[in-house]
């Protein structure tokens, strides 16, 4: 992602989990200029690199780029609830010029119990990809060029449609290209989020059994 793209951030787990990193994600200071637009309805959430970056041990950040550029044109969705207590917030912006895959993957570890797929559309490289990012670790898909034919089958040739209806078209592919490669994870979310609760659960069920067993033993 070396031009203007425009990208998605999708944080899904436990509740508690997506609020935490939501929290360190925000820095007051730039929200602002960052949203595209900002909420009379209470605080919204941001999403600073700067400030995820300046949250990681100094020992991580070794290899990192510190030159980080900010998102802008930000969009925060509401918190969606799935299932369980398990929430998903999405972050709709633009980035220029920096690829915060390597960052986003290294603030991972912090919080190995949710899932980050980030979707990118560079429409001036034709680069339309994404990353699933957990625990440390991350796998990249690209868009086939086959998808991409189906995607941007209604719009129109030059010659056929004025250009605003031509530019407007692109701007619904793109966006369409967006969905597809962040929904290109689904399946494997939902898989590493079924492991989280029955993980979750099995702790609460030991933590249970473990206080239960003096009294049992007074027996």
């Amino acid at each position: 992602m070396s031009n203007d793209s425009i990208n998605r951030l999708i944080v899904s787990g436990p509740a508690k989990d997506v609020e935490s990193f939501a929290k360190a994600a925000t820095d007051p200071r730039i929200l602002k200029r960052q949203l595209e637009k900002p909420s009379k309805r209470g605080p919204q959430c941001g999403l600073s690199f700067n400030a995820l970056l300046s949250g990681l041990p100094a020992s991580w950040t070794t290899r990192l780029d510190r030159e980080v550029t900010e998102p802008w044109d930000l969009s925060p969705d509401r918190p969606v609830r799935l299932k369980g207590e398990m929430i998903e917030r999405t972050y709709r912006f633009q980035l220029r010029h920096y690829d915060p895959d390597t960052l986003l993957t290294a603030v991972s570890k912090q919080y190995p119990r949710l899932c980050f797929v980030l979707g990118w559309v560079d429409p001036n490289s034709d680069d339309q990809a994404s990353r699933f990012i957990h625990s440390g670790h991350s796998a990249l898909y690209r868009l086939g060029e086959k998808r991409k034919r189906v995607l941007r089958a209604r719009v129109p040739e030059e010659g056929t449609a004025d250009e605003s209806e031509i530019f407007w078209a692109l701007i619904e592919a793109d966006w369409a290209m967006m969905d597809a490669v962040v929904a290109h994870w689904d399946k494997r979310v939902t898989s590493v989020l079924s492991r989280v609760a029955r993980a979750a659960a099995k702790s609460r069920g030991g933590t249970k059994g473990s206080r239960r067993r003096p009294s049992e033993a007074h027996e």
